[in-house]
């Protein structure tokens, strides 16, 4: 193949992972005074905290494919790999649990509330209701 039909493909790839919103340099940021959760590949503005005041950001780490929920706060991430522990707004550090692979079903945990997407059912450790998730299928 020429050089130059490598450099076309290359740069379709690479425009094609601009269009669907793909970057591996996104991430997880969190505010520690509202809870506000916020993809990006910069920090977010600080500016109008609806706690009052400036946002006080953390970088969780990168956005990913896993599902983490902080059992403090209550926090689900989609995350690379385990988050962050600094900045929990429940004040100290957060407490993740991995509850498995982000998917295409539903879950809702009967206990605390949380609901994300998993592509089966996720763990049950960590509820921040204390003890064990109760999750409950909502699609299929």
């Amino acid at each position: 193949m020429k050089t130059t039909h490598i450099l076309v493909i290359i740069s379709l790839i690479l425009s094609h992972a601009s269009f669907t919103g793909y970057s591996s340099s996104i991430k997880n940021y969190q505010c520690s005074k509202c809870a506000t959760v916020v993809r990006s590949d910069r920090i977010p503005s600080s500016s109008n905290c609806r706690a009052g005041g400036s946002h006080q950001w953390h970088n969780l780490g990168e956005f990913g494919m896993e599902n983490y929920c902080c059992k403090k706060c209550s926090t689900v991430l989609k995350s690379k790999r385990i988050p962050s522990t600094t900045g929990c707004p429940a004040k100290g550090s957060h407490q993740w649990s991995h509850l498995g692979h982000v998917g295409n079903i539903t879950y809702q945990c009967r206990k605390c509330g949380v609901t994300l997407h998993n592509e089966r059912i996720p763990s049950t450790t960590g509820c921040p209701q204390g003890g064990s998730h109760q999750w409950s299928k909502l699609t299929h």
